[in-house]
Parts: structure tokens; sequence; C-alpha cells
């Protein structure tokens, strides 16, 4: 599939990092977080949206992609707590406040 964004798909690679945690935590801790198939869930879900816009899945997939790399490097460099850093790009009557696409 050819990427239709500027951006290679590998933005995420140099933003990884690991954390240690004491071994009777991670369990908690796991649960808590709930791992990487709630970020899978929420892929799915906005890639189903935007097929029902009439984007075409492969294109839809690329998008989600791009912005969930691009999300996860910003709060990964930037030191901010998610809120701000969504608030800042949130428009105020835009389709985010309203919760509708």
């Amino acid at each position: 599939m050819r990427s239709i964004c500027a951006a290679p798909r590998n933005c995420c690679a140099r933003s990884v990092r690991c954390c240690a945690s004491p071994s009777h935590s991670r369990t908690r801790g796991d649960r808590a977080v709930g791992g990487p198939a709630y970020v899978y869930y929420l892929v799915e879900a906005v890639v189903d949206t935007g097929i029902l816009l009439g984007i075409p899945r492969s294109a839809a997939l690329e998008m989600v992609i791009q912005t969930v790399c691009g999300a996860a490097t910003m709060l990964g460099e930037s030191c901010e707590h998610p809120v701000p850093l969504r608030e800042a790009g949130t428009s105020p009557l835009g389709s985010h406040r309203l919760g509708r696409p």
C-alpha cells in the first residue's frame, strides 16, 4: 500500500520507551493501562467511522495510523498532560467538542 501521508510509517519507532516497575505492580498497571488492544479498538472505531463517511478503508487506516503516531509522539515529547494537548487541538465549535464526526 502506498502511503498517502508525507511522514514515514515508522514515525513512532523513535519515541518508544520502556519504564521499569516493581513486579508486584505490573499486573495492576497492565489492567489499568490496558495495553495495545485498547488502542486497536480506538483505531478500528475511527477507521469504521471514516468508511461510513465514504473514505476508502486503506486511506482511512493510513490517516488513523498517522494521527495515532503523531499524537503519541507529541504526547511523549511535550511533557504535557493529555488534556491541554487535546484542548489545544479542539476548536470552540468543532466536531471534537460536539462529539460527532
